[in-house]
C-alpha cells in the first residue's frame, strides 16, 4: 500500500495448534494494520485446546492492544471458529486470513484498497488470475484446480480460487454469513461465497503474491472427499431455509 488507508478494519485470524510458531506471525500482522490503518482490532479465532498455543496467544494478547481472543475449547473446525468470530468484529471492513506465511500482511491492504475502489461488497486474494504469483507443489495445484471445476459446476460460482484464505468484507455481508453458514471444515469459502452470491454482493478477485506454507494441515487427497460434500451443500443452504 503506497497510502495510509484512512479506513477501520477487523482482521480474524484463525489459530489451531500453531504453537509458539504463531506469535511473530501475529505481530507482523498487528505492526502493518498500526501503521496503515486509522483504528483497527485482531480477533484471534483460537480452535481447539493445545496449551502450547494457549499460552502464545495469551502472552501475544497482553503484550499489545486491539487484539480480542475468542477461545472455543472444543474443535470448531476453522469455518466454525471464523463463523464464532464474526459477530465480535466492530469495524465496517472485516478481513479474514490464514495463520500461516503463505502471504504478507501487504496482501491484505491491497484487498482493502481495491474493495474501495471498485466498490464491491467482498475482495477476495487470487493465486489463479493475472497478475498474481504463486509457489506452490504441483500435485496440490491439480488438484486445486479440479475442486474448482467442481465448484462451478454445482454452484455456479465464477470465481477462480475460492479457497486462498485472504478475504475481505464489508461488513454489511455478515448477517447472511452468519445466519446460513453451516460447513465447520476447510470448504467453508465456498459456503461463504455461495450465500454473497445468492444475495446479490459484488464479489471480486485480486491477485496476490502467495507461497505454499510447510507444515500446512490440509491434506488435498483426503479433504477433497469432504470437500465435494460441502459444495454439495452449499447448493441446498438457501433453498432448504426458504
Amino acid at each position: 500500500m503506497t497510502d495510509r488507508v484512512t479506513r477501520s478494519l477487523s482482521l480474524i485470524i484463525p489459530v489451531y495448534a500453531e504453537g509458539s510458531d504463531v506469535y511473530h506471525i501475529l505481530e507482523e500482522h498487528h505492526g502493518y494494520l498500526l501503521s496503515n490503518f486509522d483504528e483497527f482490532e485482531i480477533i484471534i479465532a483460537l480452535d481447539g485446546d493445545d496449551q502450547e498455543t494457549r499460552d502464545t496467544i495469551s502472552e501475544f494478547e497482553a503484550n499489545h492492544e486491539n487484539v480480542l481472543v475468542h477461545h472455543s475449547p472444543h474443535r470448531r473446525g476453522k469455518g466454525g471458529a471464523i463463523l464464532d468470530a464474526f459477530p465480535l468484529a466492530r469495524y465496517p471492513l472485516i478481513a479474514i486470513s490464514d495463520a500461516d506465511t503463505s502471504i504478507t500482511p501487504a496482501e491484505i491492504g491491497k484487498l482493502v484498497e481495491h474493495l474501495l475502489r471498485e466498490h464491491a461488497d467482498v475482495a477476495i486474494g487470487s493465486r489463479y488470475i493475472k497478475g498474481s504469483r504463486r509457489a506452490i507443489p504441483f500435485k496440490r495445484l491439480i488438484l486445486s484446480r479440479f475442486f474448482n471445476i467442481l465448484v462451478r459446476l454445482f454452484t455456479g460460482l465464477n470465481v477462480n480460487d475460492t479457497q486462498c484464505g485472504t478475504k475481505v468484507f464489508s461488513a454489511r455481508c455478515i448477517p447472511s454469513i452468519v445466519r446460513y453458514l453451516n460447513e465447520p471444515g476447510w470448504a467453508y469459502d465456498v459456503q461463504i461465497l455461495y450465500i454473497l452470491k445468492s444475495i446479490g454482493a459484488r464479489i471480486i478477485e485480486v491477485p496476490i503474491d502467495w507461497v505454499f506454507a510447510e507444515g500446512s494441515r490440509m491434506r488435498l487427497e483426503s479433504d477433497i472427499p469432504e470437500m465435494f460434500l460441502s459444495v454439495t451443500r452449499a447448493r441446498y443452504l438457501k433453498r432448504s431455509d426458504n
